[in-house]
């Protein structure tokens, strides 16, 4: 999905799609061709889109205001100190956090986007198959779905948000195959997130031209999304380390439509949200996906 860097104080700049209309005519190539003159329409839920009508994608109801924080003891430093590795693993693991929890928020503004619609599935049998089989099915649910986008024909063309639980199952099935990762297995990008603190804890498919990220900078001038600041915490004799930012989700999509006269603005269902749904005596059930 696409990402927007803004200066600070401004507003998210929406996206824009012309909504082209197909003018294909067929003729006899034997007598003269004249043209109607007259621009076709295209249909999308009960109504009918102007011709010329544009797709405005603007940020949803919901902003993201992210802060991490933790605490580096005195004792520690003066005790342990840290090599190149252990500080090498220290930030390595914070950039973990912080991108998970990122996920996360993004995955809790999905879910409660005017474009997102549930897709629940039964829940997969995974008695007795090996990671590898299980997440064939799973690609299989995700391919099969990819179109209800309705702006994304294949997977290259859009992104996928899922728990890390899944993510990890489908990892599997990439190195049985000999790929580097997922997103080299499925050739689309891949967000992980923990389902814990999620809402809507899903797998959702969105389609890259529909949906974007919206970083806004510091208000200091210094052009940076991710602050990083540290506080002496006397009472506890340790410095805390802080990292804050804000961000927005472009995902409400809509659409002036013509209904038997009345122009109105009109909701697109764009984001796919799949859930493995079942009965209580369902089999195993995917982890962080059952609703």
């Amino acid at each position: 999905m696409g990402i927007e860097v803004r200066p600070a104080r401004t507003q998210a700049t929406p996206i824009v799609i012309h909504e082209m209309k197909d003018r294909t005519v067929y003729f006899d190539s034997s007598k003269n061709f004249i043209s109607a003159g007259t621009a076709p329409s295209g249909s999308i839920g009960d109504g009918t889109i102007k011709a010329g009508s544009e797709i405005h994608i603007s940020k949803t109801d919901k902003s993201v205001g992210f802060s991490f924080n933790t605490r580096i003891y005195d004792h520690v430093i003066s005790t342990n100190g840290f090599t190149e590795s252990t500080l090498h693993i220290a930030l390595q693991n914070a950039c973990n956090e912080i991108t998970e929890s990122l996920c996360g928020a993004i995955a809790n503004v999905l879910s409660v986007a005017p474009g997102a619609e549930n897709v629940q599935v039964k829940p997969l049998d995974t008695t007795g198959k090996t990671a590898a089989e299980v997440s064939e099915s799973i690609v299989d649910i995700i391919t099969m779905n990819v179109a209800k986008t309705g702006y994304a024909d294949k997977l290259s063309e859009v992104a996928l948000v899922m728990p890390v639980g899944v993510e990890a199952i489908l990892e599997r099935e990439a190195q049985a195959k000999g790929f580097t990762d997922i997103e080299a297995m499925l050739g689309c990008s891949v967000l992980g997130y923990k389902p814990n603190g999620v809402a809507g804890a899903a797998i959702y498919i969105i389609s890259k031209r529909m949906v974007a990220l919206s970083f806004a900078t510091m208000k200091d001038g210094s052009g940076r999304i991710l602050a990083i600041q540290a506080t002496r915490d006397p009472a506890h004799q340790a410095w805390t380390i802080e990292a804050f930012g804000s961000l927005d989700v472009l995902a409400d999509a809509g659409v002036i439509v013509d209904d038997k006269g009345v122009e109105s603005k009109t909701t697109i269902k764009h984001i796919v949200k799949i859930t493995f749904d079942g009965t209580k005596d369902s089999a195993v059930t995917i982890p962080g996906v059952t609703a």
